[in-house]
């Protein structure tokens, strides 16, 4: 039941990674949930988030080194996948990790702490008064996702 429930919020994440990374400016419901992983809902706005965050962080660093055209469609990495689909797959892999994790903290005597809570509400705050309205538009940040 779990790989059926991960299978449909690979299929949103996908589609929601190929609006983001190939630049269409139409809006997103970023309140429809794109799966569920056991008893969390999945908002499209996350998987959004995630793919932009990504691909920006990607467009930096790789444009760093060298200028390179169309890398999304290329294989960088030899494997037979596009650059596209090698992100996609490590959002993917990323998005039900971190479910998973939050899902176990119990089984392994793990907790965030109040004080650790406050420190990652504090990071999220920079981090939406770091960026500009555009670049906080345009990768489909909330505070709640950072």
């Amino acid at each position: 039941m779990r790989f059926k429930k991960f299978t449909a919020l690979a299929l949103a994440v996908v589609t929601a990674a190929s609006v983001a990374m190939t630049g269409c400016g139409s809006r997103i419901d970023e309140d429809a949930v794109v799966a569920t992983l056991g008893d969390k809902e999945i908002s499209l706005g996350l998987a959004n988030f995630m793919a932009q965050y990504t691909a920006v962080s990607y467009d930096s660093y790789i444009t760093m080194g060298y200028a390179q055209e169309n890398m999304w469609s290329q294989d960088l990495s030899g494997s037979g996948k596009t650059m596209q689909d090698n992100v996609k797959d490590g959002i993917l892999t990323q998005i039900q990790t971190d479910y998973l994790l939050e899902d176990h903290m119990k089984d392994y005597g793990v907790e965030i702490t109040d004080a650790e809570l406050s420190d990652i509400d504090t990071a999220a705050q920079q981090f939406m008064d770091d960026n500009s309205k555009e670049a906080i538009k345009t990768m489909g940040a909330k505070k709640e996702y950072v």
